[in-house]
């Protein structure tokens, strides 16, 4: 088995460059930041259900994981400004 080594530039570069690359975390940051800010109030919305957010808001939710981001990539979302979230409202605790 062999497997194949990149280097940090080659990394990059098939992600499309240092500008796309610090742009998509940008975009990864603010979905995260709103998901934080109205976290309570979509679970509210949308208990027990799966849902791709963006800053514009909830643009899937369902049931199923990969239906509702194949409804978000149809829109023309991507992993930097989308993110696929289960809404509990009941998570179970984290133990540290």
């Amino acid at each position: 088995m062999t497997s194949e080594a990149f280097t940090a530039e080659e990394i990059i570069e098939k992600l499309g460059g240092p500008e796309q690359v610090r742009a998509d975390l940008e975009a990864r940051e603010a979905v995260l930041m709103y998901f934080n800010k109205h976290e309570g109030e979509l679970i509210a919305q949308h208990p027990e259900k799966w849902a791709a957010v963006s800053v514009e808001g909830v643009v899937a939710v369902g049931d199923d994981m990969m239906g509702v981001w194949e409804k978000a990539k149809e829109q023309g979302y991507r992993n930097a400004n989308c993110l696929l979230q289960y809404l509990d409202p009941d998570p179970p605790a984290l133990l540290l």
